[in-house]
C-alpha cells in the first residue's frame, strides 16, 4: 500500500486565511475598476503561468497592502505544485 503524505504546513486555517486574502484583493481590485484578470495576461507566459515576482510587480502595480507572510501564503497555495510559478486564473 501506498504511504500517504500530508503537507503539514497547509491547515485549514490557512487556507481559509488564502481564501481571505483572494477575497480582499478581488475587492480591492474592483473598487479600482481594474481587471485582474487583463492584468495577469500582461504577465503571463505562453502556458498561463507567472513567475512569483511577476506576482509580487501585479501585487506592487494594483497598490495592495500584503504582508511578507501573507505573499508566501498566496504562493504556496496557488503554487500546488511547487514550481516557483502559479496559473493565473487560480488567482483571479
Amino acid at each position: 500500500m501506498a504511504e500517504i503524505k500530508l503537507d503539514m504546513k497547509k491547515s485549514t486555517y490557512t487556507l481559509n486565511e488564502y481564501e481571505d486574502l483572494l477575497g480582499r484583493i478581488s475587492e480591492h481590485v474592483k473598487s479600482q475598476g481594474l481587471d485582474l484578470m487583463h492584468i495577469f495576461e500582461i504577465f503571463c507566459k505562453k502556458s498561463g503561468f507567472i513567475s512569483y515576482a511577476d506576482l509580487r510587480k501585479i501585487i506592487d502595480l494594483i497598490d495592495f497592502p500584503i504582508t511578507e507572510k501573507q505573499f508566501e501564503l498566496l504562493c504556496m497555495y496557488a503554487d500546488e505544485e511547487g514550481q516557483q510559478n502559479v496559473h493565473a486564473y487560480d488567482l483571479a
